[in-house]
């Protein structure tokens, strides 16, 4: 599940450790991947490039699509390192190898 909180958590320590309490809104929340690997349940916080990229799994684009949607808004989108990140971490269940051949 993708999720965005509604606070940014550093904004939510500043405010705490801050005399007035005043907490800044404006900024919007973080980004995260919640998943259950077997009977856990982690939180995986997000760069906006790696939520797009994921967005665009979820609704139906391929590996490349994905890819390609993240690259226009940010060229330094580094797909193996987050296919890398998402293996290790036991975030994707699975994956469909499909032939483009007639």
């Amino acid at each position: 599940v993708l999720k965005i909180s509604d606070f940014c958590k550093s904004q939510i320590s500043e405010a705490e450790s801050a005399k007035d309490r005043r907490l800044d809104i404006s900024g919007g929340g973080d980004r995260m991947m919640i998943y259950r690997p077997g009977l856990e349940v982690r939180v995986l916080p997000l760069s906006m490039p790696e939520w797009m990229f994921l967005d665009c799994l979820l609704t139906g684009h391929t590996l490349s699509g994905a890819a390609e949607a993240v690259l226009k808004d940010f060229q330094d989108f580094d797909l193996t390192a987050i296919l890398s990140r998402h293996f290790e971490a036991g975030s994707f269940s699975g994956f469909k190898v499909f032939s483009n051949k007639g």
